[in-house]
């Protein structure tokens, strides 16, 4: 069996990781926490551009050695992985247009990395008020909502030339009917 990795993305408050959450609890795949995440918490500072740009450089190398590092074990269990973000998601918080030339790779063979992207808009686009109440108490969220909306649209046009990219927005309510969604393009995608 060849491991295929899927990526679950979009901006801040979208639902990923309450979606990957549930679907984990399924132990259909193996899953790559969002990396941004783990280096956050590490207490990696993000308070220049400097330091910005060094923190995403850490988040693309530590999101390609976790992928790497689970495929084996992924292949031996007979799984796909699940990703809480991908290597491409690095591009929308880069300061400038070069990201993938910084990284010495191309957008297309950062999508060759992925067989499916999912990606759910967030709340800042959807439900702007919502957003601002949910951010508050999120211990690694920094955007205020009009950082957050323009991120969910730079995360949006960098995914959706991705050959196999499915939107999950607005239009299907709460986060149930976000999950509920996901669970179905999975499901068809994978036939599990």
């Amino acid at each position: 069996m060849s491991v295929e990795l899927l990526v679950l993305t979009g901006g801040p408050c979208s639902g990923k990781s309450t979606i990957i959450n549930f679907i984990s609890k399924y132990n259909s795949f193996l899953v790559v926490p969002e990396t941004a995440s783990i280096l956050v918490e590490s207490g990696i500072p993000r308070d220049s551009l400097e330091n910005r740009i060094v923190f995403q450089k850490m988040v693309y190398k530590f999101q390609c050695y976790y992928e790497k590092m689970l495929i084996p074990t992924a292949k031996h269990l007979g799984k796909n992985i699940l990703c809480d973000r991908g290597t491409v998601d690095c591009a929308a918080y880069w300061p400038n247009d070069n990201f993938f030339m910084e990284m010495e790779t191309t957008i297309l063979n950062e999508y060759s990395r992925y067989a499916m992207v999912i990606y759910l808009s967030s709340l800042a686009t959807e439900l702007p008020e919502e957003y601002s109440c949910i951010a508050l108490n999120h211990p690694t969220r920094n955007e205020n909502l009009r950082e957050a909306f323009e991120l969910d649209n730079r995360l949006k046009s960098i995914w959706n030339k991705h050959p196999n990219f499915y939107e999950v927005c607005c239009s299907v309510p709460g986060i149930e009917g976000k999950r509920d969604k996901v669970i179905e393009l999975i499901t068809k995608y994978f036939k599990i």
